[in-house]
Order: C-alpha cells, then sequence, then structure tokens
C-alpha cells in the first residue's frame, strides 16, 4: 500500500512528516481560519438579530441596557468583517500558485470570537430576564388554556404564539442544552486558548 495515500479519515497511514507537511506546506490552518471567520460573522449576525428582535418584543429598543450590548455585538461584527477583508487584501501567492489568505487577521479573529461569544450568550440571557425561564411549550396552545395563552402572553405587536417561540430560542441559545455545546463548540473548536495563542504567537 502506498503511504502516501490517505485514509478515509485524513491521516496519512505511516508517514508523519507527510501528514505534517498536509499542514505547513497546504496552509491549512490559514484557509480554514477563512472559512472559519465567515462563520463568526454569520452567527453574529444572527446573535444581532435575536437581540434586536427581543428588545423590540419588550418595547425597550431605545433603552440603556438594550442600546449597549447591541452595539457591542455591531462592533465585533463589524470587526470580523474588517479582519477578514484584510486577510484578503493581504493574500499572497504559496509555491504552488495559490492564493493564501494573511494568517494574521485570521488567526486575531479566532481569539476575540472564543472569549465574544460567552458574552453574546450572556447578552441574551440578561435581556431575556424572566422570559427566559416562563416558556410554554407547543402544545399548551393547543390545549383548553389556549385561549387564555393567545389572550394574556401576547406582546406588543406580536401574537402570543410568537412571543413564546422568540423566547424559546433565546432559552435554547443561552439556557438549553443544544446552546451550553454551541458555547463549548466555539471555545474549543479551534483548540484551548494556549494553543490558539501560541499559533498566534507563532505567526
Amino acid at each position: 500500500m502506498d503511504k502516501r495515500i490517505p485514509t478515509i479519515c485524513g491521516f496519512y497511514y505511516g508517514d508523519e512528516i507527510y501528514s505534517a507537511r498536509l499542514f505547513s506546506e497546504s496552509h491549512f490552518h490559514t484557509h480554514i481560519a477563512h472559512q472559519i471567520i465567515t462563520r463568526y460573522i454569520a452567527k453574529t449576525e444572527f446573535f444581532l438579530g435575536v437581540l434586536e428582535s427581543l428588545a423590540e418584543e419588550q418595547n425597550a429598543v431605545l433603552e440603556p441596557y438594550t442600546l449597549l450590548p447591541i452595539s457591542r455585538i455591531i462592533t465585533y461584527l463589524e470587526t470580523f468583517k474588517t479582519l477578514r477583508l484584510a486577510s484578503e487584501i493581504g493574500a499572497t501567492h504559496d509555491q504552488f500558485g495559490y492564493l493564501v489568505p494573511d494568517k494574521g487577521p485570521l488567526l486575531a479573529s479566532t481569539i476575540h470570537f472564543t472569549e465574544f461569544y460567552p458574552k453574546m450568550v450572556e447578552m441574551v440571557q440578561n435581556l431575556s430576564s424572566s422570559g427566559l425561564i416562563m416558556i410554554t411549550s407547543e402544545s399548551d396552545f393547543i390545549s383548553s388554556a389556549g385561549s387564555y395563552l393567545h389572550q394574556y402572553l401576547k406582546g406588543n405587536n406580536s401574537e402570543a404564539w410568537y412571543r413564546n417561540a422568540l423566547f424559546r430560542l433565546s432559552w435554547e441559545l443561552g439556557a438549553g442544552a443544544f446552546g451550553g455545546r454551541q458555547t463549548q463548540f466555539e471555545r474549543l473548536f479551534f483548540g484551548n486558548s494556549e494553543t490558539v495563542a501560541w499559533r498566534m504567537y507563532n505567526s
């Protein structure tokens, strides 16, 4: 068997040196970091939308405790967009003729996002307040109490079902098992904090 044929798992059987070359000569971390920062931007935009929806639903768009976290998310969103653009502007060709983004801005984004993601989750928790806890199930809306829920749980400009769904989404992000896994995923996706810092320092 040719040792240089990759296995289905992505390893190079019996050839550690060739495996190491995969990461260095293909600029693996740089290319994947460009994809990752695009995910950072999409997730940050999503959290921005959730916070704005929560603020509108609770008639608190112009309140200082609402403006501050939303402005922080906008700031980080613009930061990630700028870092991605900087990596593209600073791209160079490698020895094979492929265009490789500048890895400095991309590695900086990984450090920023791992620290900022839990803060976005906390923002959702704070803005949702007790609405994060007092959530009815969908089946409750078709039960004998459904007419009361539709009447008393509606928002200023929204039906009760929509308001409940919005806070259910906030629960999933800020307190549920899904949100917990996502937070852990973003903390460790590109390595623990020491590994990411080492990668940034050595770049």
